[in-house]
């Protein structure tokens, strides 16, 4: 993020005040939460497809302020840390759990390996994702939801001269049904879909079309 925030793990007692109790108590473990996709399971298929690509999918670099397993909520200028609740892992390794899964969903010709796993593989894929975070407008009041936005960028490498081949930033945003903990997770987890599917469509086109001949 390039804005300078106020980080606190006290939570939005004045704006979910009322609405989320947890929020207020002390002394209760956190309440864990993780990401969901909505989109269909992958479907089983007898044999991989014969053009099938590996692409190296490079640890997720993070903004700093949101990459631990604290749930990151902003207002304006401020930024805060949801109390009493977090995610299962920090929120790079979740992300990158759910990436494999929506790309075995939606791109089934395509393999992501690990960088130990590079061998014979012809491109590797990085994310720089600057936000993931639930955002309240300036003016909100204490029933106000907030609008969750996941930004961030994608570099296509060809591993051959580890030159870049294709850049994109993505963007999703997805506003909670209501000032609650588990809707703003729930608008975490669509927000989360929509970028992962803009962005497994984008590298499949981008590896097919620039695949070596």
């Amino acid at each position: 993020m390039n804005r300078i925030g106020k980080i606190a793990p006290l939570g939005l007692a004045l704006l979910l005040g009322g609405c989320v109790g947890s929020l207020l108590g002390g002394g209760k473990p956190d309440n864990l939460f993780r990401l969901e996709t909505a989109l269909d399971p992958p479907v089983q298929q007898a044999s991989a497809p014969a053009t099938r690509r590996g692409v190296i999918f490079l640890p997720i670099d993070f903004a700093a302020e949101a990459r631990s397993d604290r749930i990151l909520v902003s207002r304006g200028a401020e930024t805060l840390y949801l109390k009493d609740a977090r995610w299962v892992t920090p929120a790079p390794d979740m992300l990158a759990g759910l990436a494999r899964t929506v790309f075995a969903a939606q791109a089934s010709e395509i393999l992501l390996t690990t960088p130990r796993q590079a061998a014979g593989v012809d491109y590797a894929l990085q994310l720089s994702v600057d936000r993931f975070e639930a955002v309240y407008a300036p003016a909100a009041g204490k029933k106000d939801p907030p609008v969750v936005r996941v930004e961030g960028e994608a570099r296509l490498f060809r591993m051959s001269d580890r030159t870049v081949v294709a850049t994109r930033r993505f963007e999703a945003d997805a506003p909670a049904q209501d000032n609650r903990v588990s809707a703003i997770v729930s608008a975490f987890s669509v927000a989360t879909d929509q970028y992962l599917v803009q962005l497994v469509e984008w590298t499949r086109v981008r590896t097919q079309s620039s695949s070596p001949s």
